[in-house]
Order: C-alpha cells, then structure tokens, then sequence
C-alpha cells in the first residue's frame, strides 16, 4: 500500500532531521535557532507511526496468502540491505557489530514473521513463550528505534499480535487497535481509521479477486522503497 511508504518516508524524514540537529541543542541558546526543526521532527515521527497498523496487517496478509518462505527470504534480505544504510545514518559507522545498536525496521517484520510460524497452532503456553521471545527480540537489539523516545519495531509488532488474535471479530479487532493506537502515540490510530475504511473495499488489505488461501506472489512493492530511501538519506548525510 502506497500509504505505508508515505507515512514511514515521513520518519525516514525525520531521522535525516535529527542528523541535521546539534546534540545538546535543548541545553544551550541554539535552541532558538533549531527548535523549529525539532519540531518538525517531532512530527514526522508521529506522522509516520500512522504506518504501523497498516504494514502490520499487510504483512499478516502476505504471511497467509503467500509461499511463506519466499516471503521470510525476502524480508531477510531486505533487511540485510537496508542495515548498513541505517547503521550508517544512525551510528555514522556502516556496520556496528562491536555492540547492540538499533537495527532497521525491517527486522520487525522478520520477527513477526517467525513468531507467527512458531504460534500458529500451538499450545497456549507455547504461544506466551514465543510472544514474550519476540518482545525480548525487539527490546534487546532496539529493532526499528527511529528516535530514542519512539520504538516503531514494538508498534509494529504489538499491532501484528493482535491482528493475529482477533483477527476473525472484525468489531473488536478494530475496537482494540484504536486503544492501542490512542497508547503508542496516538497517531498509530489514525492508522487504524484507514484500515476500518479498507474493510469496506477489499478486506483489509487483499488484492481484489484473490482471497486468502491463494498462493501469488510478496507484494514487496510497498517494502522495497525502504534500502532505497536509506541510501539516498545516507548520501545526504555523508554530503553533509
């Protein structure tokens, strides 16, 4: 969905914004002359959370309409493709292997995608088991950390769990991913607002004409914009 590289390119913005601001502004007199770019990155950020909800239905989409593994391979890869353009936005180095450092978004939805494999149909305690593992995963390597105060990687997967339980209560399903909007920011909500309209259209995210259950190929269109802003984003920065 087109949205969703809309929204995230707004927090790939706002990261480029915060390359641009000195550390330490808020504590000194340069506050005056950077606090409208701090702003705006604020913004941006938040504006780009509306693309949490969305990416996490339609990879859910993917995951069970698809050849699965096709769909981890891909999503793999463009995440390898992607982390040295972030490591270098985010850290200036291209790899940061010497420690734990945030990695790109992208590893999120490999995340859930292996959560999704190791729940499905599986005894509930499994299921907390696998659930709580996968938080772990995200906290520990800081997994789609787009600023210090926002963790895109945690929406992202808070979102994909809950599409995942509730999926089939369309009412409750919306319901619950409103609230848990309105408490990761308030913007994810605005999220979930489009997806309740797309209800209406072609079930929440399937192609028309092909329902769930029907093997095509990852509708990686919506994804594969993601190394592509990052280099460009990482050319600026090293202009700069």
């Amino acid at each position: 969905m087109l949205l969703v590289g809309i929204f995230i390119s707004l927090s790939i913005i706002a990261l480029g914004i915060d390359k641009l601001i000195p550390a330490g502004v808020a504590a000194t007199a340069d506050v005056d002359t950077f606090g409208p770019l701090v702003g705006a990155e604020l913004l941006l950020a938040l504006l780009g959370l509306i693309a949490c909800p969305i990416a996490a239905w339609l990879y859910l989409e993917e995951y069970q309409t698809n050849n699965q593994w096709r769909l981890l391979w891909g999503t793999c890869a463009l995440a390898l493709i992607t982390e040295p353009f972030y490591d270098r936005v985010v850290t200036g180095e291209w790899f940061g292997f010497a420690t734990i450092r945030p990695s790109n978004l992208a590893w999120a939805l490999v995340v859930c995608f292996l959560v999704e494999k190791f729940i499905t149909h599986q005894p509930w305690p499994i299921q907390v088991a696998v659930v709580l593992a996968g938080l772990a995963w995200l906290v520990i390597f800081q997994v789609g950390q787009w600023l210090p105060f926002i963790p895109a990687g945690l929406v992202i997967y808070a979102f994909f769990i809950m599409f995942h339980y509730l999926r089939d209560r369309e009412n409750t399903m919306m319901l619950t991913a409103g609230m848990l909007g309105a408490v990761c920011f308030i913007t994810p909500a605005l999220g979930v607002a489009l997806l309740h309209y797309r209800a209406g259209e072609n079930n929440l995210g399937d192609t028309p004409g092909q329902g769930p259950g029907r093997a095509r190929w990852p509708s990686f269109w919506w994804l594969l914009w993601y190394p592509v802003a990052f280099a460009c984003l990482t050319l600026v920065v090293s202009i700069r």
